[in-house]
């Protein structure tokens, strides 16, 4: 039921948003957490496999550890207390805005959902990180080095 409710919130995400060409758009994916939280501990690996696996020069990956940067809590409304449902919060922000968020806000209940187990291919099919990936593994400035040092050769 749960993956039903996240696949029915990505699907409300605007047109924009919603796009599979992702080649020219400049992306981060920022995990905020804390350092007492076990959902937070729990995902660490998998959020160290993502930024091996997926980062390019437009797709990169951080994170913020809410525990020594509070006001970052503030500035992104994530609930940092011990029964928050939002530990630890991933952000997909395209060109410096944010466009997507996990756990999902649901807007009819004004409520961020429960997760109850962080999956990493569900996290994965959720930011379309495959397609991300693919779209931006060769920079334009990555491939002009490509096809230069062929014309060489």
């Amino acid at each position: 039921m749960v993956k039903k409710k996240f696949n029915a919130v990505k699907k409300t995400r605007s047109n924009s948003q919603a796009t599979s060409d992702y080649s020219s758009t400049n992306m981060w994916i920022v995990e905020f957490f804390v350092d007492w939280a076990e959902t937070c501990v729990y995902t660490k690996p998998i959020w160290i496999e993502f930024s091996n696996k997926y980062s390019t020069k437009n797709l990169r990956f951080a994170e913020v550890n809410l525990s020594t940067l509070p006001e970052m809590a503030k500035t992104y409304n994530i609930n940092t207390s011990a029964i928050s449902r939002q530990l630890p919060t991933l952000i997909l922000f395209e060109d410096g805005k944010e466009v997507l968020r996990f756990p999902p806000y649901d807007d009819g209940s004004k409520r961020y959902m429960r997760v109850e187990k962080y999956s990493k291919k569900d996290i994965a099919k959720y930011f379309d990180l495959e397609e991300r990936y693919l779209s931006t593994r060769f920079s334009t400035n990555e491939e002009q080095t490509t096809n230069d040092s062929t014309k060489t050769k």
